[in-house]
């Protein structure tokens, strides 16, 4: 870092650079909705969409009763997300509480999950999930799922995931996952799937379960110590793979294809995780106390072992992953907590699969600056068009929140072609930047740094920030922009929001150099005159080999 007299000087010449105030805007966002007049509602606890729907679950919301639920369904109609029709229950016995805390949607059905719904006829408590059917007037209420014996401390409902026909329920108090079909009359229990390996001694099988058209993912505790024997070590992270058809009788119940079983010796909890089209996405929390997180990628065609394991941009890995959504089958969308000098705000990243792996692409941060919003907390996706992002908004002792829609490429982001040019030999680096096409017009700087910036540090940009740190090489990139080995590095983006900027390593370089990584980001800027900054990308890599 930088003494603050040379920070304070090199600052001065960013904003020399790009003149007037900093302010944050993210290109292609729309507000989905909140809960109208409503504090405390929890809106935006889970989240589900499918074709031209959304459904929002608000678990305390009080219209029928307190803390009842109610999910909240929009629909697109002319390119905009409009409220459709709000469900509560209507049936409730007194005291009843989350009874919408989870939600699915799957074509003309909608299912919202409650862990504890008090049941006079058993004297207990016990989870239940709610069918409703659309039809010509709207959503109905069509059935109500749930199992003989299952109390609330089976865990009930606690999460619930929809595909096609099926409705897969988990139990994890029971060590079960229920799985339930459309007859042609009413959803029906099908298939229950308990521990594939109950002799290791697992527990909360269903800590989180996810589904494609082919296979049911689910993650599990496991005590396991550093030799394989149960004892009281700390939790580790198993996730069981079942595949539909696979080896069963009937085509569509679910056999136990493997388990992804992660080394003891990372002392693994479970978190959220997502599949797709052979793709897994496991998130995994190595320090409960920090909620410090790993996120691992899998191709299940490949075998049990990670292909890559991924880490936000700076850094920052506090609860990275703690929900994740495919986007089509080269884009992932990861929610987790930021750090930033107001507070875990936190953010949304996008990794896209690219030859060089995945890498990150595009960052969402909150407009609040207040810190009074947590970002990210949920995340989903709409094939590849849409992105969903959920936010808690703390006000006082209330909580409510929002949904944000953005556009599969929502923020610049800055994507390069090679990652290591030889020094002997030369080279060139281009740094592809896209964007969407309302900031066509808009001024782009690309700048670089020797390394990334500390957990809670780099240049604050009011809501945003750029993830570099000021030192000689942000300093050269800056005072040569579009001069000597940089080209195109300043400049306007074209009719598609897209622009290329190239840095050169000349043949013959320094070999001492050899080792040193380089890092680059791009801030866009409001068109020539205010000097607003719109947004920052995340930071590429170029290393400088031999």
């Amino acid at each position: 870092m930088l003494p603050p007299s040379l920070r304070s000087a090199a600052l001065a010449v960013a904003l020399a650079v790009c003149p007037g105030g900093v302010a944050f805007a993210q290109c292609g966002e729309t507000l989905a909705a909140d809960s109208p007049g409503l504090i405390d509602d929890h809106f935006g606890e889970s989240m589900d969409v499918h074709g031209k729907r959304l459904v929002v679950a608000a678990p305390r919301d009080g219209d029928a009763g307190h803390w009842a639920g109610a999910a909240w369904v929009f629909e697109r109609v002319m390119g905009q997300w409009q409220l459709e029709q709000k469900l509560v229950p209507t049936d409730l016995p007194p005291g009843a509480v989350f009874s919408h805390a989870q939600v699915a949607l799957e074509d003309e059905w909608l299912f919202a999950a409650s862990v504890w719904e008090p049941t006079p006829d058993l004297n207990g408590d016990r989870g239940v999930v709610r069918v409703y059917r659309r039809d010509q007037s709207g959503w109905q209420p069509f059935q109500k799922l749930w199992q003989p014996g299952t109390g609330a401390s089976s865990g009930f409902a606690a999460r619930i995931e929809a595909d096609q026909d099926q409705l897969v329920v988990s139990a994890r108090g029971q060590q079960k996952l229920y799985l339930y079909g459309f007859d042609g009359s009413q959803w029906v229990l099908r298939q229950g799937l308990t521990d594939p390996e109950p002799a290791a001694q697992g527990d909360w099988l269903g800590v989180d379960v996810a589904m494609d058209d082919k296979c049911l993912a689910t993650s599990s505790v496991r005590e396991v110590d550093g030799d394989g024997v149960v004892g009281n070590s700390p939790a580790r992270l198993v996730v069981y793979i079942f595949e539909r058809g696979f080896q069963t009788s009937n085509t569509d119940d679910y056999g136990f294809l493997g388990r992804i079983d992660f080394a003891a010796s990372q002392a693994l909890q479970p978190g959220a995780l997502t599949i797709r089209h052979d793709k897994l996405a496991v998130q995994g929390i190595v320090s409960p106390e920090s909620q410090e997180a790993e996120l691992h990628l899998f191709d299940m065609s490949l075998g049990a072992e990670p292909f890559q394991r991924l880490k936000p941009p700076d850094g920052v890995d506090v609860e990275f992953g703690r929900s994740l959504a495919f986007a089509g089958d080269d884009l992932l969308l990861v929610g987790g907590r930021g750090s930033s000098v107001l507070g875990p705000i936190g953010r949304a990243v996008t990794f896209r699969q690219t030859p060089l792996g995945w890498q990150a692409e595009s960052e969402f941060r909150p407009l609040a600056t207040d810190g009074s919003t947590k970002f990210a907390t949920k995340v989903r996706a709409k094939g590849d068009d849409d992105l969903f992002v959920a936010s808690r908004i703390y006000q006082g002792p209330s909580i409510t929140g929002e949904v944000h829609v953005y556009d599969a490429l929502q923020s610049p982001s800055l994507q390069v072609d090679v990652s290591d040019v030889s020094l002997s030999a030369g080279g060139v680096q281009t740094l592809s930047l896209r964007c969407c096409d309302d900031l066509a017009g808009c001024t782009y700087l690309v700048l670089g740094a020797l390394s990334l910036p500390p957990a809670d540090a780099g240049i604050a940009l009011d809501g945003s920030h750029l993830p570099l740190v000021i030192d000689i090489w942000f300093l050269t990139t800056l005072a040569q922009a579009n001069a000597g080995i940089f080209s195109s590095t300043v400049g306007l983006l074209d009719a598609k929001g897209e622009a290329q900027a190239q840095i050169q390593v000349p043949a013959g370089s320094d070999p001492s150099l050899a080792g040193i990584e380089l890092f680059h980001a791009a801030l866009v800027l409001e068109a020539p005159g205010s000097g607003r900054v719109l947004s920052t990308t995340v930071p590429t890599r170029l290393g400088l080999a031999p």
